[in-house]
């Protein structure tokens, strides 16, 4: 049978964490108490490494309560010191809960004469601004200081008014006064001026007050001050117009009307940034603004400014202000790009190019969306054969500016197959004439969303793509950027190729390419390789390339895990293989799934990666079902070799049995046991999928495909085999072959992997479809099993693309939990009273990190289950738990709830505390780690003196 349990190891604050962070604490506090400043100074530097060790509020608020305790006595180096931790640690900085104490430590220096200290202090309070925002007495202070005579002073206390004021709308308001004094005063410096502007932009909850900071704003505008004062003043002004929809169309003709008369470049410059800011609410924008934008001359602007007025432009276009601009043939706006599109500037042509493509992209007519697309594709073609473009295109900003102009071309190609072929062409015959760079770097990536997109669009430049990777082979590069970034290039080559073989016969060719690139690769690009080929179901050439590898690397934790994808490749290149019974293909690809789970449990226990139980789950959830396919084919192959006895078949047709199943004898046994085994293998799918929270949408959706395989066969052996679903374990309802998962993302956004799987699975479908209607066959008749078995082999040998969340985890997210009370003695009981409830606090602390954020946590639900302890000579017979739930919001990476349990019955109870992670869609993961508690209900006082008094001998004297 197969196994139904689906476990994960707890991740959770033990009594042993518990006394190891309180070592760390005192060994700090020791190196606080020391008398040599050295000392003091190294303990202190090492408290945000010990926050983010052990993040929980009890060690936080008793390391901030004797760091105040030094920044109130010590000198100003610690206090230097003590202000960069607390700006270093502020997560952990509102965990504090003693906060006045924290605050009343530490305020006592502002009364200093030293200005230092008291800049020191204020900077100091601006860090804690999240935490006691509306404090009376820091506010009053930061007033005060703002009216400091001293450099330093006034500058921390400007930093100080900004943090309070982005936290407090009463203090923002109240400080509004003081603000616009020293601003329109003439004896206030421009410098403090400048410095002074950032708080007004905090100042926009009040209607009247955002008003007159407005109009102090324009009244700046027109005095003739500094450039940097004109430039700050616009981007508050943009801010404000950004925070509301009502001033968006003033801010816009504001910024228009300086752009065409201020003859400062710079201040020209930050107009149109302003501008490209509001154009992300190009709905708003109307006619009259547009062409006034585009009426200005060409020759009035330099290279910078033409390039932002098309990137404005082309945030229009994007963001639904396309209703706003004139689209005819000889409109301005296409005058204009037509003037760019040539221009020997990457900055100047990517951005013309880009708007091309927006405006190809979104224009309403389709003659002119093509003619559009013509003209973009000849663009690109122009842009990457300009040797001035490509050499401003290796520097960093230009690497920029290329990608963006690639990302818009791919954009481009998800109109359709035909554009997504023209422009995959346009780029393959460059490969070759470019150099080696950046941009051809980011042409290979380019042309790999393309061929996600449509994959024949790869098919005709394979032959461009074998050349440039024979030409990189040939290469020696001695400079070891270049050299990185040529094995990066190689890389991405090889992965075009995986691509557009994906589920087809590799040409000698190509295949040829593969191997050497392989071959004269670095050991981590040999790897990337093999994972390519391992991603888009080439199993026995990423075999091939893989194997090899663990007999190189000398870290055994390396080798075991190269052992364990080898293992999983070899699984799927057995499945493909023509000699041997299906049944033994089938047998020998488990064995090899369960080998390559038990090799990543290997490095899993090593700690070479810190969670290996996706890997695992994976692997087995695999070998299970290849197991169940492996009964439901020996039985169907049993019902082929074996038929019903005669005798059985004339008794069924006499009407002997009342189940026509029964004269099909043990094959209708067997096959409602394999409905079972299905049906667990999709369970294991579906714990799977609801523990991998930090998954892509891709992963995701390759385990729901897989899932509703397994459902599928179980229904389909239910509904036409069996013929009869009220025998069976399903209701009419769930008997339907749709074929419709529940995907995170749409299908056509889906990889290509995805989506071939999805066409496998309507195609199984169709197929126990029309064998669920054929009511004439039989209840198990040839028919019957031919049709399970072509259905099964269709699966089986199908691409089987290994995820990419187990090769590459986009994020990670960790839950530390800490229950109090708990033993400071292994599994000792906690032993509470009889008689009392027991009050028990759940604290937890959420670590995440990663190149991209799949999803975010909203809210975290704790459980917790109590099993009462069993009475002497009671059997259980049924399940008498209880279960409590709540759900709690986290502060940022912090969340704590606290349960009362009545626990009535003597004894020792079990608790077990369980999270699950709550995403923004109000999808629960089961993710979070787990704990477990004993707590010993003492025994009935009174009981336990009847029962005494009652023993014989134990009377009085």
């Amino acid at each position: 049978m197969i196994p139904t349990k689906h476990g994960h190891p707890d991740i959770s604050m033990t009594s042993d964490t518990e006394l190891d962070f309180n070592s760390a604490l005192a060994e700090l506090d020791k190196g606080l108490r020391s008398m040599k400043p050295g000392e003091q100074c190294e303990a202190i530097v090492k408290f945000p490494a010990l926050f983010e060790k052990y993040p929980f509020p009890i060690l936080v608020n008793a390391s901030f309560l004797k760091l105040a305790e030094v920044f109130r006595n010590g000198t100003n180096f610690l206090r230097l010191w003590i202000l960069r931790v607390c700006q270093q640690s502020e997560n952990h900085i509102k965990k504090v809960q003693n906060v006045d104490e924290f605050v009343k430590r530490t305020f006592s220096v502002i009364h200093s004469n030293d200005p230092v200290a008291r800049s020191l202090t204020l900077r100091l309070l601006a860090s804690l601004a999240p935490v006691v925002p509306e404090h009376v007495g820091v506010h009053h202070s930061v007033r005060t200081a703002l009216d400091s005579f001293d450099a330093i002073e006034l500058q921390a206390a400007i930093t100080a008014a900004e943090a309070f004021a982005s936290k407090s709308e009463v203090f923002a308001i109240q400080l509004f006064d003081k603000i616009a004094e020293k601003i329109q005063s003439l004896s206030c410096p421009v410098e403090t001026k400048i410095q002074l502007l950032p708080i007004l932009k905090h100042m926009g909850s009040d209607a009247p007050t955002a008003a007159r900071v407005r109009h102090i704003c324009e009244e700046l505008l027109e005095q003739n001050f500094p450039q940097a004062l004109n430039v700050q003043t616009l981007d508050i002004l943009t801010t404000f117009a950004e925070q509301t929809t009502a001033q968006v169309e003033d801010q816009v003709n504001l910024l228009l009307r300086r752009l065409r008369t201020d003859p400062n470049r710079v201040v020209r410059i930050h107009c149109l940034k302003n501008l490209k800011k509001l154009a992300k609410k190009g709905y708003l924008w109307n006619k009259e603004q547009t062409n006034n934008l585009l009426e200005i001359t060409p020759g009035e602007l330099n290279q910078i400014e033409e390039a932002l007025v098309l990137e404005v432009l082309a945030e229009l276009v994007t963001n639904e202000g396309v209703n706003s601009l004139d689209l005819l043939p000889d409109s301005p706006v296409h005058v204009l790009w037509k003037t760019y599109i040539s221009a020997n500037n990457l900055k100047v042509a990517s951005a013309a190019l880009r708007l091309l493509s927006h405006l190809a992209a979104r224009s309403p007519v389709e003659a002119d969306s093509f003619d559009l697309i013509l003209e973009t594709n000849r663009a690109l073609e122009s842009l990457l054969l300009s040797p001035t473009c490509m050499e401003q295109a290796e520097v960093p900003i230009g690497r920029t500016l290329m990608t963006k102009t690639l990302s818009a071309a791919v954009e481009l190609g998800r109109i359709n197959k035909d554009v997504c072929t023209l422009l995959a062409e346009t780029l393959g015959n460059r490969l070759v004439d470019l150099q080696l760079g950046y941009t051809l770097s980011s042409v290979c990536e380019a042309l790999s969303f393309l061929g996600d997109k449509y994959q024949l669009s790869l098919l005709p430049i394979l032959s461009k793509v074998n050349l440039c990777i024979s030409r990189f082979i040939c290469d020696v590069v001695e400079e070891e950027e270049k050299s990185r970034l040529k094995e990066q290039i190689m890389v991405r080559l090889c992965v075009l190729l995986c691509l557009a073989h994906h589920g087809y016969s590799w040409q000698a060719e190509s295949l040829s390419t593969l191997r050497l690139a392989a071959l004269h690769g670095n050991y981590w690009s040999t790897y990337r390789i093999a994972r390519a080929c391992a991603r888009y179901d080439h199993a026995q050439v990423g075999l091939e390339i893989m194997a090899p590898l663990d007999k190189i690397l000398s870290s055994e934790s390396r080798a075991a895990y190269i052992q364990g994808c080898t293992e999983l490749l070899r699984s799927k290149s057995m499945l493909l293989s023509q000699e041997g019974a299906l049944s033994e293909k089938i047998s020998a690809a488990a064995d090899c799934c369960e080998r390559a789970a038990s090799h990543l449990k290997l490095v899993s226990e090593q700690g070479l990666i810190t969670s290996f139980i996706f890997h695992e789950e994976y692997l087995k959830t695999r070998a299970y079902f290849l197991i169940a396919c492996g009964q439901l084919v020996a039985t169907l192959k049993t019902l082929r070799t074996a038929p019903p006895p005669a005798p059985a078949v004339a008794l069924g047709a006499g009407g002997t049995y009342k189940d026509d199943l029964l004269k099909c004898g043990r094959a209708a046994t067997q096959l409602k046991n394999s409905v079972g085994d299905f049906r667990r293998v999709a369970a294991q799918y579906e714990s799977l999928y609801e523990s991998s929270f930090d998954a892509d949408a891709d992963t995701l959706s390759q385990i729901l495909i897989n899932q509703h395989y397994c459902l599928m066969f179980a229904r389909g052996i239910e509904r036409t085999a069996l013929r009869r679903p009220q025998q069976g374990l399903f209701s009419e309802e769930e008997l339907a072959f749709e074929f419709s998962p529940d995907l995170p993302k749409s299908l056509s956004q889906c990889c290509l992997e995805v989506r071939k799987a999805y066409d496998t699975g309507v195609k199984v479908g169709d197929i126990l479809r029309n064998l669920a209607n054929r009511p004439d066959l039989l209840p198990v008749s040839h028919v019957h099993v031919d049709g399970i078995m072509s259905a099964l082999q269709l699966v089986l040998l199908s691409p089987f693309c290994i995820p990419r969340f187990f090769f590459q985890a986009l994020q990670s997210t960790t839950v530390k939990l800490a229950v109090s009370p708990s033993s400071r003695l292994g599994n000792e009981p906690v032993s509470i009273p009889y008689g009392t409830l027991f009050a028990m606090t759940v604290e937890g602390v959420i670590q995440s990190k990663g190149i991209k954020r799949c999803r975010m946590i909203k809210m975290v639900k704790i459980n917790v289950t109590n099993q009462p302890p069993l009475a002497k000579g009671e059997n259980k017979a049924f399940d008498d738990s209880k279960h409590l739930s709540q759900l709690v919001r986290a502060d940022h990476d912090y969340f704590s709830s606290e349960f009362i349990l009545n626990l009535a019955s003597p004894g020792v109870h079990h608790l077990t505390i369980e999270t699950a992670l709550i995403d923004e869609n109000d999808n629960a993961w089961k993710t979070g780690p787990s704990f477990s508690l004993n707590v010993r209900s003492q025994d009935d006082p009174t009981k336990t003196h009847v029962r005494q008094s009652s023993t014989p001998g134990s009377s009085r004297t």
